[in-house]
């Protein structure tokens, strides 16, 4: 799938035949990463993948049917049977909730709908490399060990409507998580965490970051015993993330139902 994916959208939506409505959707997501172990770089690396969405709506006297298919290798010689494999789908369908009366989508093309996606490469962590480097000698220089990740996350989407809608949206993000380990003058293992998370690594700071890590260090150093029973305990927000994202991963609303 090397075509431009506001082409693979369009020669999509030709392929829609009188008696059905289509929504072509191309999501081009493309990530770096950068990883560091026992205070040492590890591994860096880029990926770009590229999916093409396509949701088949054919209207019946009852209501509204549908159909969806996301692919991930599309061989555009195939692109027609693709689409007319869909829409019988649909035609076979149960009748959805969407509304049959209420158009898609207006006819509005965004100008730069043809244009490139931001090319994401090495560049992207050139705020990020001088000041955490200096962080991990000085982690190493006072006994710390320092592991983590950071991540560049730029994803694009060029949604295409039979109705004449043509819309593209960009969305940069980037997040880093550092993981500090420490041997307490009793010999126990304590570590901490730190993370932070924006549009680009240009708005964030390893100093800052150095400072939290700091803090729970000086907490990890005074033990608190205490009677069996319930306690009223503040979390921080990081503390409740990590308790709500496996919540989030294990959540089933068809379990719940059934």
């Amino acid at each position: 799938m090397n075509q431009h994916p506001s082409s693979l959208v369009e020669q999509a939506l030709a392929c829609a035949h009188e008696g059905a409505e289509l929504i072509a959707i191309a999501d081009l997501e493309q990530r770096g990463n950068l990883r560091w172990a026992q205070n040492s770089l590890t591994t860096n690396g880029l990926t770009r993948a590229l999916s093409l969405t396509l949701i088949a709506l054919v209207q019946e006297t009852d209501g509204t049917k549908t159909a969806a298919q996301t692919f991930t290798n599309v061989d555009t010689d195939d692109m027609q049977s693709m689409v007319n494999v869909l829409i019988e789908r649909a035609k076979h369908g149960e009748v959805s909730s969407v509304d049959s009366g209420v158009a898609l989508a207006s006819d509005h093309v965004d100008a730069t709908f043809d244009e490139l996606a931001p090319v994401m490469d090495p560049e992207v962590f050139t705020p990020l490399i001088q000041p955490l480097a200096q962080a991990l000698n000085r982690a190493r220089a006072e006994g710390l060990t320092w592991s983590g990740y950071a991540e560049a996350n730029t994803d694009s989407t060029w949604v295409g409507v039979s109705s004449g809608a043509r819309r593209v949206f960009h969305q940069r993000a980037a997040s880093i998580d550092i993981t500090q380990r420490a041997t307490r003058t009793d010999g126990v293992l304590v570590s901490s965490w730190a993370g932070a998370s924006a549009n680009t690594f240009a708005e964030m700071s390893i100093p800052s970051l150095e400072n939290t890590l700091s803090q729970a260090r000086q907490w990890s150093e005074v033990d608190i015993d205490v009677e069996p029973g319930h306690y009223d305990v503040i979390l921080t927000a990081e503390a409740v993330a990590d308790l709500a994202i496996p919540a989030l991963w294990e959540a089933s609303a068809r379990d719940a139902v059934e």
